[in-house]
């Protein structure tokens, strides 16, 4: 719950930055201050943090990591907070599918049915109009997609390497690229912004780290329902702010999302197997 509140702050942060700010350079600050909060456990373990048994895969998998956020920044920047937010609610189901091939995780026809029922309410949510297909919307599909896949192949890693390592060679990895990109989108930010964006990016931070212990703590299928809180944060930040609420459409997808997400947690907690 706290890593939700945390990210819920974080994710109107890069809304309202982005207004103002190229969202490869709020990317890059998002990145930057996320490091802060890892300072003390890279201290701690006296560098032992930053090792890696399979460097090649991470630093590969790292590069996902600046692909999802500009993808999932981006949509910040277009659609409302709530809509954004209810696209991502995908990501869990898509991992669910993902975790099949990569993972050689087995899942039975129950659970397929609630993926394929899951994809539906994010097309719901997604593509209202016909056909036609938002920028925004397009956006927030593209990061559904690449933090799935930056996910499911932390989940395999995990097996060698630390959760932590991982996390944090993805945001070493973001800061690296997204720097060598400020010459050509640079915009100097007041002192109010940059405090905005040291918020945004440790809320990051701390959140990431507070999921990492959660996920220490308790299996999976305890913890993803938890995931939908963000939801009514992200709906609330949005009608405080922007005075921004939900279209029909985004709630009725929402609604298609989280039964087809709960139902396969649910499965998961029965039987292990769908």
């Amino acid at each position: 719950m706290l890593a939700t509140l945390f990210f819920g702050v974080m994710d109107a942060s890069i809304k309202w930055l982005s207004e103002t700010y190229p969202v490869p350079q709020v990317t890059f600050f998002r990145a930057l201050f996320g490091l802060v909060p890892f300072l003390p456990i890279i201290l701690r373990s006296r560098g032992t943090a930053l090792r890696l048994n399979r460097p090649v895969p991470v630093l590969l998998r790292s590069l996902l990591a600046p692909a999802a956020m500009l993808c999932i920044f981006g949509s910040f920047s277009l659609l409302p907070l709530a809509e954004a937010t209810t696209i991502a609610f995908g990501a869990p189901i898509l991992m669910a599918a993902l975790g099949v091939p990569l993972l050689g995780e087995r899942v039975g026809w129950r659970r397929w049915t609630a993926i394929l029922v899951g994809f539906v309410g994010v097309l719901i949510a997604a593509r209202p109009d016909g056909m036609t297909l938002s920028a925004g919307a397009a956006l927030a599909l593209g990061g559904m997609v690449l933090y799935s896949l930056l996910m499911v192949w932390g989940r395999l890693l995990t097996r060698t390497d630390s959760a932590t390592g991982l996390s944090l060679y993805a945001m070493l990895t973001t800061t690296a690229i997204m720097a060598c990109g400020l010459p050509w989108f640079w915009v100097t930010p007041t002192w109010a912004d940059l405090g905005i964006m040291a918020m945004m990016g440790m809320s990051g931070g701390v959140a990431v780290y507070f999921l990492t212990r959660a996920f220490q703590l308790a299996p999976v299928a305890v913890l993803s329902p938890f995931d939908y809180l963000n939801l009514p944060v992200a709906t609330f930040t949005g009608w405080l702010i922007w005075r921004e609420l939900p279209a029909e459409h985004v709630w009725w997808g929402a609604a298609v999302i989280i039964a087809s997400g709960l139902f396969i947690v649910y499965r998961e907690n029965r039987t292990g197997r769908g």
